[in-house]
């Protein structure tokens, strides 16, 4: 200008990508074969991808673990024209449950008597059953029915949901009392009689 000569000035500048701000949360503990959420959030416009590390067998899987184990999921954030890529994980631990298992008897059994082994489990595990003679400190092949003391250890069988369970119980096997009514009748001197004898047992009178 009339007053001003020319002038020129610079200043150097660099563009930058933003660096993706991430959070992933997983359940503390997950029980096997329960729905569980991965919950990612990102400011990123990447794709976002997930992979799954089973630390129990060192390896990678096809799709979201379900059993029982320790695994590690990995988030990843695509890299975009305006965000760096990312990567985050999160351990994903998934136990079985302990099963609520009981079995009862009842408190008199009977000789003879058909009687229950009452078993209530939330386990979907096969149920077995093993008897044990206290009285002669033996194990037995099946449900005893002669008189004395047993112990019905009941258990079931660990599956892909539930840890292995036991319960016992004590009981007795005893004999009635036998209930008896001895009658004479009413006789004369040289008459043949006999006495009368009724009874719910089955043991021969002597």
């Amino acid at each position: 200008t009339d007053f001003y000569s020319e002038a020129k000035d610079s200043k150097n500048y660099t563009i930058i990508k933003r660096t993706p701000v991430n959070t992933l949360s997983v359940p503390d503990v997950t029980y096997s074969g329960d729905y569980y959420n991965v919950e990612f959030k990102t400011d990123s416009d990447g794709e976002v991808t997930y992979q799954y590390f089973d630390k129990n067998n060192d390896s990678y899987l096809d799709t979201k673990p379900t059993s029982a184990g320790e695994y590690i999921v990995i988030v990843t954030t695509a890299e975009t024209v305006k965000y760096y890529g990312s990567e985050k994980n999160a351990t994903i631990k998934i136990i079985k449950r302990t099963p609520d298992t009981t079995v009862s008897v009842s408190d008199v059994v009977y000789v003879g008597d058909n009687y229950n082994v009452a078993v209530d489990t939330d386990s979907n595990g096969n149920v077995y059953y093993q008897y044990y003679d206290k009285t002669n400190g033996s194990y037995l092949d099946g449900k005893p029915t002669s008189a004395g003391e047993y112990t019905v250890t009941v258990t079931t069988s660990e599956t892909a949901l539930y840890y292995e369970s036991e319960d016992t119980a004590t009981f007795k096997i005893i004999k009635r009392d036998p209930t008896i009514s001895l009658s004479v009748p009413d006789t004369v001197v040289g008459q043949t009689y006999a006495p009368v004898l009724e009874t719910d047992s089955d043991s021969k009178s002597i």
